[in-house]
């Protein structure tokens, strides 16, 4: 049996990510008997949980007051400085480096190659929701950005998303008007959940977009446009001039 604790006292985003990498690896860490305690904020434990692969993963909250104590599994810090020029242009390249750098650190005989990940529970999701959220066409990702990767002008934001709502049924992961359906009260799986069956994402580069980079959505959706930051997805524009040029008839 082989143990090792990481920890990130990041963002939701930053915790997301690893647990898309874990669910690449589910297989190899089950079959070879290793055990992953993650650290992370407390408040980010209830949507992890739902999106844990296996029970060889549990996730425990930082002991106060918080200090740095085991291994940092983030793109910033250490990965940052050691990652090549060529890998630090996508988004992608950097986090499949990142990942790739863990395995390495922990003699771990295994690599990644992609940023997205499979979890059958989506289709189990899906079909639970209620049937006003089985139809949408633009899921619009309109959560504040929390780590300064895109300047968010939330009343253009607001503006624009009321205007795209007369030509399309829309829901947004934060309030806009009473007249759109709104995902504030939702968690990350029920959001994931509607993403497979859109046909447009909209969405700032935040926590709540992160967790639509699987297969079900990917295969599904007709293209993801994504303010702040820089994808390589065939399937992804990046920094669109605003969002009425996204998908306007």
């Amino acid at each position: 049996m082989k143990v090792i604790e990481v920890e990130n006292s990041h963002h939701m985003g930053d915790q997301f990510i690893n647990f898309m990498f874990f669910t690449q690896i589910k297989d190899f860490i089950e079959k070879n008997n290793i055990f992953i305690k993650y650290y992370c904020w407390e408040q980010y434990h209830a949507n992890l949980i739902d999106f844990c692969p296996t029970p060889n993963i549990t996730i425990l909250n930082f002991e106060q007051p918080y200090k740095k104590k085991y291994y940092e599994l983030w793109q910033g810090g250490r990965t940052a400085k050691l990652v090549p020029q060529n890998m630090n242009h996508f988004a992608e390249d950097l986090l499949v480096y990142m990942f790739n750098l863990f395995l390495q650190d922990f003699n771990l005989d295994i690599k990644v190659h992609m940023w997205n990940y499979e979890q059958v529970k989506i289709k189990y999701w899906f079909a639970n929701l209620s049937s006003i959220y089985k139809d949408i066409q633009v899921l619009i990702i309109n959560s504040a950005p929390r780590s300064g990767q895109y300047k968010y002008d939330r009343i253009k934001w607001d503006n624009e998303i009321v205007m795209l709502s007369k030509q399309y049924k829309i829901a947004t992961t934060e309030f806009v008007s009473n007249d759109i359906l709104c995902l504030n009260k939702f968690t990350l799986k029920d959001i994931t959940a509607i993403s497979t069956n859109v046909d447009y994402i909209i969405g700032i580069n935040t926590g709540p977009l992160l967790p639509l980079f699987n297969t079900y959505t990917l295969e599904r959706v007709k293209k993801i446009y994504i303010f702040g930051g820089i994808f390589k997805h065939e399937k992804v524009v990046c920094n669109p001039s605003n969002l009425i040029s996204c998908i306007s008839p």
